[in-house]
């Protein structure tokens, strides 16, 4: 019985895709160390042109010590260089994860109706809240509210109604008070007659 089959399951280190990821990261390993190299070369120069200017006696003039901000990046010079060099330039990881996602219609179709589903629910519920009358209401009330509240007049009259109303509360709970205590005495004036006449 042959287990070539097995060579065709996604953990099997013998799959091409597999392969060609173990690839791809040693390939991006070497252009990591290579430009870690030059990086390395470039600060090895650099210093060694300071020794060098250092020992002709001179020190650093304000000039020289602001060189370093007008230069390029180092990666974007070296970039340019194996562009002009005729290299052909890398797309960005993201490009070729798109580019696959965009080739796989199936997806991308399902992407889309999702997209579609997400925006019109929102455009309902949108449609719900303009169109739902109490919302109408409410946003009425609070425009006469803001405008009411804007006219000084209208706001001295308001007070002056709050006023008036919170003394004819306190009127009315003294008047009651006023009865409450006139029936108390009444009954205690009631009682007192009833133990009177106990007496006799």
């Amino acid at each position: 019985m042959s287990l070539a089959f097995l060579a065709k399951k996604s953990w099997h280190t013998a799959n091409i895709n597999n392969q060609e990821r173990v690839w791809l990261k040693e390939q991006e390993k070497e252009r990591e160390k290579k430009k870690t190299e030059l990086l390395q070369k470039q600060m090895k120069e650099e210093r060694e042109m300071e020794e060098l200017r250092q020992l002709q006696g001179g020190g650093q003039s304000t000039q020289n010590k602001l060189t370093w901000m007008y230069a390029p990046p180092i990666s974007v010079q070296a970039d340019a260089d194996e562009y002009l060099m005729g290299k052909p330039k890398e797309d960005d990881k993201e490009d070729e994860h798109l580019k696959k996602v965009m080739k796989n219609e199936a997806v991308s179709q399902a992407f889309v109706e999702k997209q579609k589903d997400a925006i019109s629910a929102y455009r309902d519920d949108m449609n719900k809240i303009r169109d739902d009358p109490l919302f109408a209401i409410k946003h009425a009330e609070k425009k006469q509210r803001e405008r009411m509240l804007d006219n000084p007049l209208k706001v001295a009259e308001f007070k002056k109604d709050l006023e008036e109303k919170r003394l004819a509360k306190e009127a009315k709970k003294a008047a009651k008070k006023e009865a409450k205590k006139m029936k108390k005495e009444g009954k205690r004036r009631h009682d007192s007659d009833d133990d009177k006449d106990d007496w006799k």
